[in-house]
Formats: C-alpha cells, sequence, structure tokens
C-alpha cells in the first residue's frame, strides 16, 4: 500500500469518527466511488455540520453543489440507490 492510500484510509477512518453513525453508510458508498449523489450529499452533510434541515436551507448560492443538494424535495430520508439527476437536483 501507497503513502497516499495510507493516508487516504488515515483520514478516512478519522472523517468516520467524527460524524454521526447515521451518516457513515452513506458516507462510506461515497468513497468507494459507488454514488456520485451520494458524495454529493455526504459533502453537503459534511459542510453543514450533519444538519439535514441545514443543508435544505443553504444559502451559499455560489457553491458547485447548489442547485444539485439533497433534501430539497423535503423528505427527511432520501434514497441512495442510483446515480441521477433529475430536475437540477440529484434526485435518487
Amino acid at each position: 500500500m501507497s503513502e497516499f492510500e495510507k493516508e487516504r484510509e488515515r483520514q478516512i477512518a478519522e472523517r468516520l469518527r467524527e460524524m454521526p453513525k447515521s451518516q457513515r453508510a452513506n458516507y462510506l458508498k461515497a468513497q468507494e466511488g459507488k454514488s456520485r449523489c451520494a458524495a454529493m450529499k455526504a459533502k453537503c452533510l459534511d459542510c453543514m455540520g450533519y444538519k439535514i434541515e441545514e443543508v435544505r436551507q443553504c444559502t451559499d448560492l455560489a457553491c458547485s453543489h447548489y442547485l444539485y443538494r439533497p433534501y430539497q424535495n423535503g423528505h427527511k430520508n432520501e434514497t441512495d440507490d442510483q446515480d441521477g439527476q433529475k430536475g437540477g437536483q440529484c434526485d435518487e
């Protein structure tokens, strides 16, 4: 394993320890490259302190994820089964 890979694994493990358990599966899905939407969801939640309502009410209009951020439709638990973009949002 390269030094890069070791450092990446260390940072991922550290991030996992810092996040709520309820967000870990989505984060790991993103880290495994299984879903771009999971990656956006993980980043938005990380940015907003893992608060779904904060993601929903995001005011950073210049953010590259703004139009695609999760939880815009008002549902607390969105699924992560497939990558897809629909109506300017990352709907899964």
